[in-house]
């Protein structure tokens, strides 16, 4: 070792002795970087080639679906156009029939109407009018045809131009003017009797197609052709652009293959020419019939096409090949070559820069070769230095492949000797660290054994709560079988002594009080047992098909009664598409909507309450709700606004938490447990009660609700609203047993005078010794009693000969859904709940006994706290505080059966001034039911007497 210059001298394999690369076969380097570089760049220039095939596919499809998505916006668009002139067809065939049901036959109001129609008809109409079937609507002319359409100042056009500012319109008597009872315009349609679109036809110099609807009148008979008329020239304008980037064009085709659109030549649609007038649609023609959509390449242009809906037409958008595939092609093959120029530079540059970074290594590989060789020659005993020299031997790699990896591994050899000595210090590291391990472990011990015992503390907490949360549902549970008792006889007594038809009105209204109490009462004990429950979390859903605007209907008729009698209106709007029927808790769903609304009229004073109920959305669904099935599924919101109070921001934000009420006017009745559960409840079904108000303004309150449809179970007749006198049929025979006299009574009570044998049994043993003897057709039995309980009772009748068939009625005050099942698992055939409902008493009987009862007339109900006019007549005293003019206007918008104007104007009257609200109520159901004669006699009458 020598020092030149202040360094230190390190020795080089560039500066190592050439006798020693000579006398241990220490071969010059051949570097791996051309190698390496070739074998990268054939690989990536193979993968590239693939790559931009597969690339070159893509963006074919990507261009394909270009000119699809572009079809198919075109398509939306038209369809919209010709829906909205379907639209105005439907809206002229509604204003007819509104003013034939009124009995309307001057001439000059139906012109009207159809002129007003006219200046609301859609850009794409030019013309609309009806064709009156003979003595259809005017029942003094045979044919009658007014008829509106946009001026095209063609020479001898029909009709006459109207007077500014409408001279861009003319007007056509076309039975004077066109003699349409034999033009195949009319003869076509009236023929079909339904809707259709025409194939395209040339009108008085115009080339048009038209939309026909029938107008049918009340007994089913065709009264009026509606048509609506489109000028193939405006359907062109509206498919004028192109396909894509400034390329291609559209063509409309009528089902026929009539031309009704062609931008490249517009008169091929005004000449009415055919498909085959194209060359290239008449090669496609053919294959565009087979299916509703397509995309295929004839010769050099590429083809996409649609059906329209509800016309039929095709409508097909052509691009030449080249626009297609030219771009595509061109971007393929210029990424190809760029990713390709790019990765050969990448692949030099990398082999460059890894050459400069093994050198360093290389160098220092060769120096250890060196080192080694050199210690081996060092004098050793001869043991040593044969094994030395006969493993350095073996080492070294074979001539001719010493490059960077031969010398690398040469290397490795000499570190994995080192290495092996190092294991000898690891091993006795290894020790040390096994007894601290050790230590670690038993601290680990200790501290699981604290977290045990720490658990062990956690599950008798948790032991305990839940046992204090089964005694407190035991409580309630204990405590509402006792209220229900008495409630029982409470409830039960006021029903029969109603029905008695002897008590005067004072009783009657006594009567009505008592169970109003009792009904209240039976409200608070089950609201609490609900919350209890769904905090327990026990409350379980039982959907099942229900008949959808029925149960809606009912529940707005309930809430209806109330507003009337507060003397608020009432809007029940429920959507034209609602499903028949769909599968929910029909009890749960109806308990929320209940609420919703009493919750709406209870603080309401002035204005009304609105109970809407529209579809968002529909889809399918498969799960425990449908049975496992794939079934239609829809989104209803049930959507409830009033114009109460409202509510502040802060009173929100507690409205629903249990036992709060909020409002601006805050009511002293209820729980206010009423929306805390209704939340709850909704929340189990999948959807959440949501409110939004403003103090002064009312409020409204929301739930959207994901259900199964179902088909609509078919509704089964009960004694539900009417008076029972009595059954048909032989006598039958019932066996009474509870051990509670006032709960035997109250069924005796009930039964005998409907002409029912009935018996009684104070526990379960009497009741199976007199069923023995009698042989009763039903028996209604309590579950808890003293001795032989209801479950042991049922059980013994099943086995009893001869009493195998009998049917068992189970009635108790337990709220536990247990019990209920219990009850029907030991041969009950039906759960009647306590207080008994005299409906769910006779309905339950009608079913097992199959019966018909003899009914006499309704239930008398208790008096209503207002009284009104009924039904849906209007009160002279009403018509006579109208003004005149107010007359006159409503009765010219009777007359011509605008409805939705006159609801409008009477709303307006009613915001104006709150004495016209009974008048705004009454005139809003006789337009619902349609009975516009008859409020136009009142009107008429109200009119005369002034």
């Amino acid at each position: 070792m020598g020092v030149e210059g202040g360094k230190r001298a390190e020795p080089s394999a560039r500066s190592a002795p050439p006798s020693i690369r000579a006398a241990f076969r220490i071969p010059a380097r051949r570097s791996i970087g051309t190698r390496l570089f070739f074998y990268v760049l054939v690989g990536a220039l193979g993968g590239l080639g693939g790559m931009s095939y597969f690339f070159y596919r893509v963006l074919e499809s990507r261009a394909r679906d270009e000119i699809q998505s572009s079809l198919r916006v075109q398509t939306t668009s038209i369809e919209g156009q010709l829906a909205r002139v379907e639209d105005a067809a439907l809206g002229l065939t509604a204003g007819l029939r509104a003013m034939s049901r009124v009995g309307i036959e001057k001439p000059e109001a139906y012109r009207a109407l159809t002129f007003e129609i006219f200046l609301e008809r859609p850009a794409l109409a030019m013309g609309i009018g009806f064709g009156q079937t003979p003595f259809g609507l005017l029942r003094d002319r045979k044919w009658f045809f007014p008829y509106f359409y946009l001026d095209h100042g063609v020479a001898g056009a029909i009709g006459e131009r109207l007077a500014p500012p409408y001279d861009y319109i003319r007007y056509g008597e076309l039975f004077v003017a066109d003699n349409y009872p034999e033009q195949d315009y009319y003869k076509l349609a009236s023929e079909a009797q339904k809707a259709l679109w025409l194939e395209p036809y040339d009108w008085s110099g115009i080339t048009m197609t038209s939309f026909y609807e029938p107008c049918f009148g009340e007994r089913g008979e065709l009264l009026a052709v509606i048509t609506t008329d489109v000028n193939v020239s405006a359907l062109g304008v509206q498919v004028s652009g192109p396909v894509t980037r400034g390329s291609g064009h559209f063509t409309i085709l009528s089902e026929q293959g009539n031309i009704l659109a062609y931008p490249p030549e517009p008169e091929k649609a005004k000449v009415r020419a055919r498909y085959d007038a194209i060359p290239e649609l008449g090669a496609a023609w053919p294959r565009m019939q087979a299916d509703e959509k397509g995309l295929f390449v004839l010769g050099t242009s590429v083809m996409a096409y649609r059906r329209i809906r509800n016309t039929r037409w095709i409508i097909v958008a052509t691009l030449p090949s080249l626009e297609v595939t030219g771009p595509v092609l061109r971007i393929a093959v210029g990424a190809a070559l760029g990713a390709g120029v790019l990765l050969a530079i990448a692949v030099g540059a990398f082999v460059r820069r890894l050459n400069r970074g093994l050198q360093p290594i290389l160098e220092e590989c060769e120096m250890i070769v060196a080192a080694e060789a050199e210690r081996s020659r060092e004098p050793r005993d001869a043991s040593i230095a044969d094994a030395a020299g006969s493993e350095g031997a073996a080492s070294l790699p074979k001539e001719g492949a010493m490059d960077e990896i031969g010398l690398l591994s040469r290397s490795f050899h000499q570190m994995a000797r080192q290495i092996q000595e190092s294991f000898t210090g690891l091993e006795r590291a290894n020790q040390e660290l096994e007894a601290r391990v050790e230590e670690r472990t038993a601290f680990l011990q200790q501290l699981n054994q604290k977290l045990v015992e720490s658990q062990e503390k956690l599950e008798a907490a948790r032991v305990a709560a839940e046992g204090a949360s089964r005694a407190k549902s035991e409580f309630l549970a204990s405590m509402s079988h006792e209220l229900r008792t008495p409630l029982n006889g409470i409830l039960g007594y006021a029903q029969i002594l109603r029905r008695s038809g002897k008590l005067p009105a004072s009783a009657l209204h006594g009567l009505g009080v008592i169970q109003q109490c009792g009904s209240h009462l039976l409200t608070l004990i089950n609201d609490v047992l609900d919350l209890a429950k769904i905090e327990a979390r026990r409350m379980d859903l039982r959907p099942a098909a229900i008949e959808l605007r029925s149960f809606l209907r009912g529940a707005a008729e309930v809430c209806r009664v109330q507003a009337e009698q507060k003397g608020i209106s009432f809007a029940y709007e429920p959507a034209p598409d609602l499903p028949e029927g769909v599968c929910a808790d029909e009890k749960r769903l109806r308990q929320i909507l209940l609420n919703m609304l009493a919750n709406a009229v209870k603080f309401t004073e002035q204005g009304g309450v609105t109970f809407a109920v529209r579809v968002l959305e529909r889809g399918q669904a498969t799960g425990e709700a449908t049975g496992g099935e794939i079934r239609p599924t829809v989104s209803l919101r049930f959507h409830v606004e009033d114009t109460g109070p409202g509510i502040t921001a802060a009173q929100i934000a507690r409205l629903f938490t249990p036992f709060e009420q909020a409002g601006a006017a805050r009511n002293d009745e209820g729980t206010g447990l009423g929306l805390a559960i209704s939340q709850k409840i909704a929340q189990l079904m999948g959807g959440s009660i949501e409110v939004e108000s403003r103090p002064g303004k009312g409020s409204a309150f929301w739930l959207d609700l994901g259900l199964p449809e179902a088909a609509a179970p078919a509704l089964a007749g009960g004694a539900e609203g009417v008076d029972v006198g009595g059954f048909e049929g032989p006598a039958r025979a019932i066996l009474v047993v509870d051990d509670n006299a006032v709960n035997r009574s109250l069924l005796v009570d009930t039964l005998r005078p409907l002409g029912f044998t009935v018996v009684e049994a104070e526990d379960g043993h009497g009741g199976l010794a007199v069923a023995r003897e009698l042989r009763p057709d039903l028996v209604v039995t309590d579950l808890a009693m003293h001795g032989m309980d209801g479950l042991e009772l049922i059980r013994q009748l099943r086995v009893e000969p001869g009493l195998e068939g009998l049917k068992i009625i189970v009635s108790s005050a337990s709220v536990f859904a247990s019990d209920q099942h219990r009850s029907l698992e030991a041969g009950g055939d039906d759960f009647l709940a306590k207080p008994v409902e005299l409906r769910d008493l006779l309905e339950k009987l009608a079913r097992h006994l199959g019966i018909r009862w003899i009914r006499r007339q309704p239930l008398p109900s208790a008096p209503p706290a207002s009284e009104g006019p009924a039904g849906g007549s209007v009160a002279p005293e009403d018509l006579l505080a109208l003004p005149a003019e107010e007359l006159d206007a409503l009765l010219d918008l009777v007359r011509r059966g605008r409805v939705n104007p006159l609801l409008d104007r009477v709303r307006a009257l009613e915001q104006g001034d709150a004495r016209y609200t009974p008048f705004v109520r009454s005139v809003g159901r006789l337009v619902r039911s349609f009975q516009l004669k008859e409020l136009a006699g009142l009107i008429e009458r109200g009119r005369a007497a002034r």
